[in-house]
């Protein structure tokens, strides 16, 4: 009994190093996809910053939980990023897209669709912002996705 106990737990373990694994490449990759427009705009790279990845790990939940894409309570949200890093300038993107997974195609969508928006193209390629954290959360085949940017 024991042993299989013991068992689970490191199944459960190695699960959980996985997905953290996978999920680091993912936010890696929605950035590297970011600094290549960033690049062709002449303006730096954003880099990932872990403290601004819970902000936006817990819009997404909330997003999830509330079945819909917003921005509620954003300048709360603001407030709290400015008094953990010191930032001046922070700025949000949202997204709920319908897809049952998360890969790289689905990195690649979501960046397109901000893009195609004005508001959310200008927070990417604004060049105050140099920082940026990432959440995604997908719930009943749709995925939410929150990115949360901030200056140094």
């Amino acid at each position: 009994m024991d042993t299989t106990i013991y068992l689970a737990a490191v199944v459960i373990l190695i699960l959980i190093l996985i997905a953290f694994f996978v999920f680091k490449n993912r936010q890696s990759y929605q950035i590297k996809i970011m600094n290549e427009y960033r690049r062709k705009h002449h303006l730096g790279p954003l880099k990932a910053y872990h403290q601004l990845n819970r902000f936006a790990r817990e819009h997404s939940r909330y997003m999830a939980r509330h079945r819909a894409c917003n921005h509620d309570r954003f300048p709360d949200r603001s407030a709290r990023v400015m008094q953990v890093t010191g930032a001046a300038f922070v700025g949000e993107n949202c997204y709920m897209y319908p897809s049952p997974t998360y890969d790289k195609y689905t990195d690649i969508r979501l960046v397109e669709g901000w893009m195609e928006s004005p508001d959310h193209r200008a927070n990417i390629l604004n060049p105050r912002y140099s920082r940026i954290g990432i959440g995604v959360v997908i719930k009943e085949r749709r995925v939410y996705a929150t990115q949360i940017f901030c200056s140094e």
